[in-house]
């Protein structure tokens, strides 16, 4: 699989006796035909000499939209299971669906990918690191911290807030909220007046 940023651009009529196109600022000569483009690609772009077989007439392909893969030391969200909600740390892939996942409050154990949300954050790990080790790397990239000022983790938090909340909580919220629309339709009654 190619990464995310092989490709600037790619802009090619296979019936068209000329090809132009630029990979990563690579040009290769001028004036080939469809059948002898690929002898002027590098050997790992080998494989699109392939897509001059496509239909299409045009063919465009972008940078990739994905920038969160299933790699070592890539943080996750568990969303299924006992570990629901708990940030995992990737220590090594074992297969195509399943991968050995690790924390600072959890015993080492593999986990289908099913079970794991990728996150944006990264630390930096070499396969399959001791305990110490990860805790060590946890730190220095500062992955609690992180979590917690990102979107998705403040909603999370806020999730868990309100699901601890008792009746009485709630009912303190609920006329709190009355309250402020019941000022903020007063403001605008009073705006609205001085516009008339």
């Amino acid at each position: 699989m190619f990464e995310h940023d092989t490709f600037d651009f790619w802009d090619w009529d296979p019936k068209a006796s000329e090809a132009h196109f630029t990979i990563n600022g690579y040009k290769p000569n001028k004036n080939l035909d469809a059948s002898s483009i690929c002898h002027q690609l590098p050997p790992s772009l080998f494989i699109l000499s392939q897509l001059h077989f496509r239909e299409s007439k045009n063919l465009r392909i972008s940078k990739m939209p994905f920038k969160r893969y299933v790699e070592i030391g890539r943080v996750a969200l568990v969303n299924y299971g006992n570990d629901y909600g708990r940030l995992v740390v990737i220590v090594d892939v074992l297969d195509q669906n399943r991968v050995l996942v690790d924390a600072p409050d959890m015993v080492r154990g593999q986990m289908n990918l099913k079970r794991l949300s990728l996150t944006d954050i990264k630390v930096e790990i070499e396969k399959s690191p001791n305990k110490k080790t990860l805790v060590e790397a946890m730190e220095t990239a500062d992955v609690k911290n992180k979590w917690e000022n990102c979107s998705w983790g403040r909603k999370l938090i806020v999730q868990k807030r309100r699901a601890a909340l008792n009746d009485f909580d709630r009912f303190k919220i609920m006329t709190a909220k009355i309250k402020k629309s019941g000022a903020v339709k007063q403001e605008l009654a009073k705006l609205k007046k001085q516009l008339s």
